[in-house]
């Protein structure tokens, strides 16, 4: 299997998020991002956050799902809508790093993502346009159940 097969691999699973939005809108968020495989070539990305803006008492609730699709040395990304619609596609420039630009004008999306570890990565979104400035960045760290780590006569 190729590399960018092996990163999209890896992907499956439940990670948790810790998202830093910084710029004319500031924010930080954390939550749960999960990885579903529906086919050998796609997965469906949901994530569940709570975000905090600075000076702002009330904490707010935040969902995103994508599709990511596995096309030879290549992962497209769609919003998860009725109508799937193409947010972007990205190869691996070196082992482990993959820049991508999206155009929603009058706003640009310049992502970049990081593979660290096979259980952790960044994506980072530098959003620029006549209303936005912004960079998000978001560090995915494998979440691990460990509910049965322990053998039942291990007391913990």
């Amino acid at each position: 299997m190729s590399l960018i097969g092996d990163i999209f691999n890896i992907l499956k699973g439940t990670w948790n998020l810790q998202r830093t939005i910084t710029g004319k809108q500031q924010a930080t968020a954390s939550g749960q991002g999960e990885f579903l495989e529906k086919s050998p070539h796609h997965l469906e990305y949901h994530e569940n956050m709570t975000v905090q803006f600075p000076e702002v008492e009330h904490v707010f609730s935040a969902k995103k799902s994508y599709l990511f699709e596995l096309h030879g040395d290549a992962i497209s990304v769609f919003f998860n809508e009725d109508e799937p619609r193409f947010f972007h596609r990205f190869q691996l420039e070196n082992r482990m790093t993959a820049s991508t630009l999206h155009s929603c004008l009058p706003d640009i999306y310049k992502t970049n993502y990081l593979f660290q570890a096979p259980n952790r990565f960044t994506v980072i979104h530098n959003v620029t346009g006549p209303q936005k400035q912004y960079t998000s960045e978001t560090l995915y760290t494998r979440h691990f159940y460990f509910s049965n780590v322990l053998s039942p006569d291990v007391q913990a």
